[in-house]
């Protein structure tokens, strides 16, 4: 048994399947220029400034606290080193289960909250505590979901 199918009729399957959307084309474009736009805010905000922004406070700990700039930085490399790669696991497996969305919009939230806290940290314990926290947010708002 041999089924025929002409071109003309594949054609006009074609046509028909296509998405409504896409004949405007300035739908799609819209939303995915808001769709870049937020992820670009997104990641300038924890990226700019938890990750290249604390740096900048670091004189400002050493003068008003009187830690050294040892123990200030300390925190930053132990948070990259062994809380950042430890949680990237757990990231992965809450984006697994969650998906990516959820997890950029808890992160963001969480960032807010671990920046907060370091503009509260006045004992060495609460610095410690919050910077530790911030690389595992980034894990939970930036590396891995927008890989996904």
């Amino acid at each position: 048994m041999t089924i025929r199918v002409s071109y003309k009729k594949l054609l006009e399957v074609k046509a028909s399947d296509e998405d409504p959307a896409m004949e405007n084309s300035s739908g799609w474009r819209g939303a995915s220029a808001l769709v870049v736009a937020a992820a670009f805010f997104s990641l300038f905000g924890i990226v700019g400034f938890a990750y290249y922004g604390l740096p900048f406070f670091y004189d400002f700990m050493t003068g008003e606290y009187g830690w050294s700039r040892t123990i200030v930085t300390s925190g930053n490399a132990l948070g990259k080193l062994l809380v950042g790669p430890a949680f990237g696991f757990i990231a992965g497996w809450m984006i697994d289960r969650y998906g990516p969305r959820r997890l950029m919009a808890s992160g963001a939230l969480m960032m807010g909250v671990a920046l907060i806290g370091l503009s509260f940290a006045n004992s060495l314990g609460l610095f410690y505590l919050f910077y530790l926290f911030t690389p595992s947010v980034m894990s939970a708002a930036v590396r891995f979901p927008a890989k996904c």
